[in-house]
């Protein structure tokens, strides 16, 4: 039968073997009461997956979207007893998502469940009206009902917590905010793989010239806004590379930009290592009062920070290459939409 309610906030994780009965017994004697004690909670429902992970899943309906969103949800969520600080710390590989129930049908429940979670670049009414056609339970045998739930990215990424400590006009704004067209073509470009990789190797050449890396060293807001740069454009580039991408094969793709990052930072570090002079006036000034650590001068300290860019750091890059390579090998033998059974 159809979901009762219009919003959804599903939890799933696994929980290491040597903690599974504690969490348990916490989740169906404790946690599962507190939260369907909440004003517009409707129904919880557990799950455990026959295989893969994450091994536990928990589906909770809700009478609107925005109780999801409600003072009552918030301080529920703020004020965990001592049991569930303890039980959440221990938690793996967890999924929280808060959705709005755009499609329902069916009739009646089953004891299995499958989920298949889908990542639209396209336009997302053509593609809900599609699986609202193609997943009618009552055209398919052995199906009881079919949802369709589609995640508030705002709330449920961990920005939430800032969120829900925002005036309620405040976090609207920014919810209209982050949902916007505008920002999510922006954040959608700059985790773009490809478009990351770049950023991050221009951020490492060009202050690594001299005239910028001079100016990083005798202004402190020029050092500070140098090593922003380089946390920013390594975040950005981390990010795309293991979660943010929305192409396709991509563990390939992210293969291919590790190895160009590899040969990026390994170049720069080879040419430092092999210079026999200093690139930066500063460095060679401290050389001459000898200021610089272990007595080294300018061109020797240069020429280690060299090696130290161009092997370990370097290397890091490319054995990450190698394992997303070697993933997307694999990857090509599997099936390419696997489907998320569980039990209740």
């Amino acid at each position: 039968m159809p979901l009762a309610g219009k919003g959804m906030l599903l939890t799933s994780m696994d929980i290491d073997a040597s903690d599974e009965a504690e969490f348990n017994r916490w989740y169906d004697r404790e946690h599962l009461l507190e939260r369907v004690a909440i004003d517009g909670f409707l129904e919880a429902r557990r799950y455990v997956a026959h295989q893969g992970s994450p091994k536990y899943l928990c589906l909770y309906s809700t009478a609107t979207f925005d109780v999801l969103d409600s003072s009552a949800y918030r301080t529920a969520l703020a004020n965990p007893t001592d049991w569930s600080k303890k039980i959440l710390a221990r938690f793996k590989n967890m999924i929280r998502a808060i959705a709005r129930i755009t499609v329902s049908r069916g009739t009646g429940r089953g004891a299995a469940l499958g989920i298949v979670r889908l990542r639209p670049a396209g336009d997302t009414d053509k593609l809900r009206t599609a699986l609202r056609d193609q997943l009618d339970p009552e055209k398919l045998d052995g199906i009881l009902s079919m949802h369709l739930i589609e995640s508030d990215s705002a709330l449920s990424r961990p920005i939430a917590v800032f969120l829900w400590a925002c005036p309620r006009p405040v976090r609207q704004a920014l919810i209209r905010g982050c949902n916007s067209t505008l920002v999510s073509y922006v954040w959608r470009f700059l985790t773009d793989p490809i478009v990351a990789t770049i950023l991050q190797i221009c951020a490492l050449w060009l202050w690594h010239m001299p005239s910028a890396f001079e100016k990083a060293l005798h202004d402190e807001l020029w050092h500070a806004l140098q090593h922003l740069s380089f946390l920013g454009s390594a975040l950005l580039f981390w990010w795309s590379i293991t979660r943010g991408t929305h192409r396709r094969h991509r563990r390939a793709v992210a293969a291919v930009c590790l190895f160009t990052t590899s040969l990026a930072t390994g170049a720069l570090g080879a040419l430092m290592a092999i210079s026999s002079s200093p690139w930066y006036s500063g460095y060679a000034e401290m050389g001459l009062h000898g200021l610089l650590p272990g007595g080294l001068t300018a061109a020797e300290d240069q020429q280690l920070a060299g090696l130290i860019m161009w092997i370990p750091g370097g290397l890091v890059h490319f054995v990450a290459a190698l394992i997303f390579a070697y993933t997307a090998l694999k990857q090509r033998q599997s099936p390419r939409h696997p489907v998320r059974v569980s039990r209740a």
